[in-house]
This record gives structure tokens, sequence and C-alpha cells, in this order.
């Protein structure tokens, strides 16, 4: 099995090609609505996660969502913490463009940022899947906040856990999904690994032979692939299999929104997922997709560290003809 290390190290460098590199958290400057941001804690499955929410200062209730995070050791802020030079805060700036046009945001810390102590091979999907819905019951529980108009904003893996939490959870009112497979993710990984220069062949022979174990149920109890358990893999290659699938039954507006420059879609795969997510949209009223020319996975403008505010703007469309 390949170290943590050393997943790390790829991953890192995966990563740097998809953001652009250096960091620049330069805020978002509007004056449509003044908010407040305040810090809080809320109980997930007997721990408390840590977060940060933005509120419009107004006297009506307003509608909110919760922002769900990528893979991989990523704070509320969208800050990957093992290289925190590496990108903007890409979650921090979408908050901060959202709420400032009437929208509550809540952001948290994944449950290992703020216990780090816990067995990263005993984390699961349905775990993170916990987590979204005990963020949803906080924000149910804010006095400011609209119920009938919470909804879910997942990125990449967040992507794939925020339709099945809105499954469990009638209460959500709609599911943005960003930059998310809807293909296998173990498929999706090997294209990424393959497509990286830097993974050296050994890599790809043990990452694919270990998806191959996994598959025919014959993964080695305690054994890892990037760092990640069994369960872990397990749950996110059904719930991107059936991404599709999962966002038709939901029976809720959902949006789905792919940048045409997204990196961690390598060659044919951008093309693959382009095609499986508008032929879902297709045959249901209540799924948009938009495809983004010149943006990344970040949903930065390609080049550059600069957001690219017409995504944000198509969300908060969408959130308030929702």
């Amino acid at each position: 099995m390949i170290s943590r290390l050393r997943f790390i190290q790829i991953i890192l460098s995966i990563l740097f090609i998809a953001s652009g590199g250096c960091k620049n958290d330069n805020p978002i400057k509007t004056d449509e609505v003044k908010y407040k941001s305040e810090e809080v804690s809320f109980a997930s499955d007997g721990l408390t996660l840590a977060g940060t929410i933005y509120l419009p200062e107004k006297t009506a209730k307003v509608p909110a969502v919760v922002i769900v995070h990528g893979s991989g050791p990523v704070d509320r802020d969208g800050i990957y913490v093992a290289a925190p030079n590496i990108s903007p805060p890409v979650y921090k700036n979408w908050a901060d463009r959202i709420t400032a046009h009437g929208i509550g945001v809540l952001r948290y810390d994944k449950r290992f940022i703020t216990h780090p102590n816990l067995n990263p091979l005993e984390l699961s999907q349905e775990d993170q899947i916990t987590d979204i819905i005990s963020a949803l019951n906080y924000l149910k529980s804010r006095t400011e906040i609209d119920t009938t108009k919470i909804m879910l904003i997942g990125h990449s893996e967040g992507g794939n856990n925020v339709p099945v939490a809105a499954q469990r959870k009638s209460s959500v009112a709609g599911v943005v999904i960003i930059a998310a497979p809807a293909f296998a993710v173990d498929t999706l990984l090997m294209e990424q690994l393959k497509a990286n220069s830097q993974t050296p062949q050994e890599v790809i022979t043990q990452v694919e032979a270990a998806f191959e174990l996994l598959r025919n149920q014959q993964f080695p109890p305690g054994g890892h692939i990037f760092g990640a358990g069994e369960t872990y893999w397990r749950e996110w290659i059904e719930y991107s299999e059936k991404a599709c699938s999962i966002a038709a039954g939901l029976g809720k507006p959902v949006l789905v929104l792919q940048g045409e420059k997204d990196e961690n879609f390598p060659g044919l795969t951008l093309q693959k997922n382009k095609t499986l997510w508008e032929n879902t949209a297709s045959q249901s009223n209540l799924i948009d997709f938009k495809m983004y020319a010149g943006v990344t996975h970040l949903i930065l403008k390609d080049g550059t560290q600069d957001m690219a505010t017409d995504v944000l703007d198509d969300i908060m469309d969408w959130i308030n003809a929702n």
C-alpha cells in the first residue's frame, strides 16, 4: 500500500496544477447587503464540530446554504491544510459573495480537522453525511433562517455526498453540485494519476491493484488507499456511480455545475462527466446543468486566482428562484 506521505506528495502535485499556484486571499468587495460572521459549534455523532456562519443583517428570515467540502484535509475556508498556500480560500470567498447578496452561509471544518486524533482509516462517507445533516440541523435552529429555504452546496466529493444527505433530510429545499463525478470515483482517480507526469508507474500499479481488491471484496483488513480505508472508498464509489440516479430521484431542485478547465477531469473524463449530467438534466425538469468556459475545479478563472463570479451569481439566482 502507498504511504500517507507519498499520497500527500502526489495529490499536492495534482492540486497545484488544478489551482494555478500561489495563494491570493483578497476579500470579495461588495456593498449589496451588510452581513455579520459568527464562530459557531454544533454536535455531530458525539463530536463537536467548529464552523463559521455568515448572516445578512436583515429583519426578515433569510434563505441559507451549507457549503460541503471536497476531498482531503480541506477546512471550512477551502484551504488544503497540508499546503495552505496552494490556493485561495475559495469557500470563504464563495460565502462572502453569497451572503453579501442576502443568503446565509454555514461553513464548517471536517471532523478530522477539528479532531486530528481520529483514526483516518475509520473515516467513512457516512460519517461525512452525518456531519452534513448535523450542520443542517444547526441551521434550522437559528431564528434568522427561513427553514423552508435551506439548501446544500457540495463541491467535488461533497457534490456526491450532498444528494445523499438530501435524500435523508426532507427539509432540504435543493442541492447544488459543483465539479462532482457522475461515474465511479476510482475510475476518475486512476485517470488523474495516469495524466500526472509526476506519478511513478509503481504507484499507478499499486493503486489499480488495491481498487481491484476492493471491488472483489478482497481488500486486506487495515489496508488503505491514499490514507483512507475500505469503507470510505467503497461508499464513495457507490455514491459517485449512482450520482445521476440519486439526483434524479430527489424530487427537489438540483443545480449541477462544471468548469471546462477542470483539471481534476483529465482527458476524456470531462466530456464523459458532462454527457452523464447533461443526459440526466434532459430527463428531469428539476435538474439544471451548466458548463462554464475557462473555469477550473476550484471555480477560479483559468490561469488566475480570481473567482469565477458568474458561477456564484448563477447559484444565487437559482437559490432565489427555488
